[in-house]
């Protein structure tokens, strides 16, 4: 199977979606892998939103001991 490329609009969508939106429901809406997700996250150099960074680690605090 050969490499998927990235339409405009997809990339346009994750670069709408990535900053405050889980990886789950990133993948889940282009109907890509989490490492194709991943690297094209790392080319773009896309970075997620303060709040969303906070709402992640206020979700997981809970399950430290």
């Amino acid at each position: 199977m050969g490499k998927q490329l990235w339409t405009e609009e997809e990339i346009d969508l994750l670069k709408r979606l990535y900053p405050d939106t889980p990886m789950e429901e990133i993948t889940k809406t282009l109907r890509r892998s989490v490492d194709q997700v991943r690297t094209k996250v790392k080319k773009l150099k896309l970075r997620r939103s303060k709040s969303f960074i906070a709402s992640q680690r206020k979700r997981y605090a809970q399950f430290t001991i």
